[in-house]
């Protein structure tokens, strides 16, 4: 530092049968429950399924402005999710976009172009799903002039004005009126569960080692080879107070501490240990992992950061971005992928002949992302009582298990509940089990 006078489950009901009748049908299962180990009734769900929009009958009126944007707002988003495909009927061949918005009207995608091969019904698959939130709509932006036909009736369509341009995501459109209005125009969706990643600098960021010889923008391993390798710690500005704040009280980095590897300031004369000396310049090499599930579909990825003096940081070894020193936060947009990632910080300390001279990281990164909303695998109650029965000693297939695993079947509700509770809210659920088969024995 250089310085002059200065972190549901979707259950998805996919049997919609009444008590009586899975009664009948557990019952005549049961003496086939012995024979498998374990015994499940559970199979994985897929994800349910949603529309948003209409549908895609031949309606008779279309759009005669150009170059805008309109969006229909009938059946918004009922759940987020990922939209796979849309049917439309198309009364001409001229090019035009999908586009969906947030319930403020706030461009969320925007399809490449289409260009119907006919008039008529057609559907649009999405080599990559588009993610949607709950309330979120569909529309189109028409080059020319409308290819989607609508009726005057249904709920208010909201529409740019003539020759607005083409939407952008990230901004919210510019709404000149409403009309009420139904296009033939469906998307489909599969629901999903959302989650917000956040990774900040704290005693969870790592540091590597440190060198004293420029590693250019690399951020391989084996150009640090100096330091002792362990988890971070929290420091602050020695000798010049409030040089950080700005920084530091940034809101994007809310949360995140200012971090290093040593709490003691590289001094002048040298301080005890590698990467001590004040007087020259010194690289520390400071690293965060992180996965993201399988099938997600990232919506947003942003890291915020600042160093003192500056970082460049790197994501799998390429480098994302950098922060020139440490009275300003930079924003940098990620590219990321399901797996397991390392984001790593590159972070200079400029030589300075001062008595101490402060050197830190803080950064904050979030990450939005979807992942398929699946039924857990989890067993029914007859399976847990077979087992805990075998447990206690009574034979598999006699007439005590079996009477005992019949009573417990008939105690079982929708979605293999037992007596009010659901299969996957465990211990509970076992318990109640055991105990229901325990009062039986005695």
């Amino acid at each position: 530092m250089v310085v002059f006078n200065k972190n549901n489950y979707y259950y998805i009901n996919i049997i919609n049968l009444n008590k009586k009748i899975m009664k009948k049908i557990l019952s005549v299962l049961l003496s086939a429950a012995f024979l498998l180990t374990p015994f499940v009734f559970a199979t994985p769900a897929s994800a349910a399924a949603f529309n948003i929009g209409n549908d895609s009958a031949s309606r008779s009126i279309v759009d005669t402005y150009t170059n805008f944007t309109i969006i229909d707002t009938n059946n918004p988003a009922t759940a987020n999710g990922e939209v796979t495909s849309f049917d439309y009927y198309a009364s001409n061949t001229n090019a035009f976009r999908f586009v969906i918005v947030n319930s403020g009207n706030k461009v969320t995608w925007v399809s490449d172009p289409i260009i119907p091969a006919s008039v008529g019904s057609h559907s649009f698959i999405l080599a990559t799903p588009a993610v949607v939130q709950a309330g979120d709509n569909v529309g189109m932006y028409f080059a020319s002039s409308g290819t989607i036909p609508f009726d005057y009736v249904g709920a208010p369509a909201a529409y740019t004005p003539n020759n607005n341009g083409l939407p952008v995501v990230g901004a919210t459109l510019s709404i000149e009126g409403t009309s009420g209005r139904t296009y033939s125009l469906v998307a489909h969706a599969d629901t999903v569960n959302c989650s917000s990643m956040t990774l900040m600098s704290s005693t969870s960021t790592q540091f590597k080692h440190l060198t004293d010889i420029n590693p250019g923008s690399s951020s391989a391993d084996g150009s640090f080879t100096l330091g002792t390798p362990g988890a971070a710690v929290l420091t602050g500005p020695d000798g010049f107070p409030g040089a950080w704040d700005t920084a530091g009280n940034d809101p994007d980095l809310s949360g995140a501490i200012w971090v290093n590897n040593n709490s003691v300031a590289p001094s002048t004369p040298a301080g005890t240990g590698a990467g001590q000396n004040g007087n020259q310049d010194i690289w520390r090499l400071f690293s965060h992992s992180f996965t993201i599930p399988a099938g997600a579909t990232i919506s947003s990825a942003m890291l915020h950061l600042s160093a003192d003096n500056s970082v460049e940081a790197s994501l799998d070894n390429s480098s994302v971005g950098t922060s020139p020193n440490f009275t300003t936060v930079s924003d940098i947009p990620l590219t990321v992928t399901p797996g397991t990632h390392e984001l790593e910080f590159v972070t200079k300390n400029d030589a300075y002949d001062g008595p101490t001279n402060p050197t830190a990281v803080i950064y904050k990164a979030v990450i939005n992302y979807c992942a398929p909303a699946v039924e857990l695998d989890c067993p029914a109650a007859p399976s847990i009582a077979a087992k805990y029965l075998q447990s206690k000693g009574v034979k598999s297939g006699s007439t005590t298990a079996k009477n005992i695993v019949s009573q417990v079947a008939h105690e079982m509700g929708l979605q293999k509940n037992f007596q009010g509770t659901g299969a996957c809210d465990n211990p509970t659920y076992s318990n109640k089990i055991k105990a229901f088969v325990d009062s039986k024995l005695s």
